[in-house]
């Protein structure tokens, strides 16, 4: 087995050789997780139903940017996760914590779009299930929707997700602390939407299919959709319909993610 670097309870470095975690009194040889340890740090996924949509954003909505552009989509059904992915799990199954903001209840970041889909893959794998994307070793990977495999969510979808499903997020203050806040993955309520770290979607960001979207021209066509806002964002970011992108091979300390599914959590056949 490889010795872990950082504490997997609490993410805290090891001394060279340490068995024992002086932060919290993690123990190698008593308390390693196992599987079902590891299991048990999953998120809750929460059933959206999908159906009709406008997505984007009124032109009377205050903080409105010109890319929100009104317009109808139909969402398929599709589960996603009640928090976003914490750096207990990350390490869990990556043996490695990238965050700036060390905890392991609060949301990973630090990590590019990239490594993102690759712990999407792994996890799927520790779990029994058909990992989603593939050609990740390419600037251009594919992603199988008919997999079963747990997945970042389109940007309709998490959309969808704040729009129409009831969130539990504490009051926002200004800058609560500058830093990321933990999150419970056994409170099944959908947390932090809106705030603590922006979120990947797997989507390219380009104008909506409508006529009159506005997009500048010096953004990378490559570039990937991130929605919700961060720590270090003011209210009117906190929108649902409101969208920022980034470069999928940059890192910083407010970007993270969230998990989505295809298929019921509880199945594993397709």
């Amino acid at each position: 087995m490889k010795t872990p670097s950082s504490c997997p309870d609490c993410t805290t470095p090891l001394r060279s050789a340490s068995n024992t975690c002086d932060e919290c009194g993690w123990n190698r040889s008593a308390n390693s997780r196992d599987i079902a340890q590891t299991l048990s740090t999953l998120p809750t996924f929460l059933r959206m139903n999908g159906g009709d949509m406008w997505m984007g954003s009124p032109r009377s909505e205050k903080g409105r940017d010109p890319d929100e552009t009104l317009h109808h989509r139909v969402i398929e059904p599709f589960w996603i996760a009640n928090i976003e992915v914490t750096q207990q799990l990350y390490y869990d199954v990556m043996q490695t914590n990238p965050s700036t903001h060390k905890h392991p209840l609060k949301p990973v970041e630090t990590l590019t779009w990239f490594e993102a889909l690759s712990f999407c893959n792994a996890l799927s794998t520790f779990c029994g299930r058909y990992p989603v994307y593939a050609d990740l070793h390419t600037d251009i990977p594919t992603y199988n929707p008919m997999r079963n495999g747990f997945r970042l969510p389109t940007e309709s979808e998490w959309e969808w997700m704040a729009k129409h499903h009831p969130q539990h997020t504490p009051p926002h203050q200004d800058q609560i602390d500058w830093t990321t806040q933990p999150t419970d993955h056994q409170n099944a309520n959908l947390q932090w939407v809106l705030g603590n770290v922006w979120e990947f979607c797997w989507d390219n960001y380009t104008p909506y299919q409508t006529n009159d979207d506005s997009i500048p021209s010096d953004i990378p066509h490559n570039a990937k959709v991130v929605r919700g806002g961060s720590w270090v964002d003011q209210q009117d970011i906190f929108r649902p319909a409101n969208r920022a992108y980034v470069n999928p091979k940059n890192k910083t300390d407010t970007i993270g993610f969230r998990l989505a599914l295809s298929f019921s959590p509880n199945t594993i056949d397709l």
